[in-house]
């Protein structure tokens, strides 16, 4: 989890350079926040309905579907 973070976080600076790698992370921060905001209260709901199962293993897949999304929208040089 930590090594994907940093990841997260280091790569675009390689992707699109020191200019614009700041203005980048600012995005995934917002992107994030927002999600919470959305995401957090229908999370606790699930949870307090049917458990914890079904929400570990649907965010099992989270990384697999940014790890897509990378691949396929990346700059192919």
């Amino acid at each position: 989890s930590v090594a994907l973070s940093t990841t997260v976080y280091s790569s675009p600076i390689d992707l699109f350079g020191p200019g614009r790698a700041g203005f980048c992370v600012a995005a995934l921060t917002l992107g994030y926040g927002v999600m919470q905001t959305f995401l957090a209260p229908y999370v606790g709901k699930t949870i307090d309905r049917v458990g914890f199962s079904p929400v570990f293993t649907a965010l099992s897949f989270v990384p697999l579907l940014g790890a897509g999304i990378f691949h396929w929208t990346r700059r192919r040089t």
